[in-house]
């Protein structure tokens, strides 16, 4: 049974949802006692916009959302479930291109980014701590 559930709701770029699959299974068990479940969505500048306004007040597209799980909210919610994430494609083409790397590249160092999100990270508030971690999977999983 899957672990990660990605769902492609554009029709601009062509992408392997196996891959990006896959990729999500191998940092879900990245740490093998702390097997989590999530789910991406692949979708455009435009629904990214309108939630980062909704969420984080900012009338602009960017490039990934995290929306991780509240387990005291919900009963009986599955404690292993981390949450979702969103992920512009469009904005990560552009990323990808600028940073002359493939677009499933780029949309996997996304999912490291809003998966150390899911697990509590924020690089918002943190003295780099996110940071390194993230450059670590990276050096390790890409």
């Amino acid at each position: 049974m899957s672990r990660v559930l990605i769902i492609n709701r554009q029709r601009r770029y062509r992408l392997s949802i196996n891959r990006l699959r896959q990729f999500g299974e191998i940092l879900s068990s990245y740490y093998q006692k702390d097997l989590g479940t999530f789910s991406v969505l692949l979708t455009t500048d435009k629904t990214l916009r309108r939630y980062n306004l909704l969420y984080r007040c900012l009338d602009e597209p960017t490039d990934i959302l995290s929306f991780p799980a509240q387990f005291n909210e919900v009963p009986n919610l599955d404690c292993n479930y981390l949450g979702d994430m969103m992920i512009s494609v469009e904005f990560a083409n552009k990323q990808a291109l600028a940073q002359n790397h493939s677009l499933e590249k780029e949309i996997k160092i996304l999912m490291i980014h809003g998966w150390l999100h899911l697990k509590g990270w924020d690089h918002e508030v943190d003295q780099g701590q996110m940071c390194r971690r993230e450059m670590k999977l990276q050096r390790e999983l890409l």
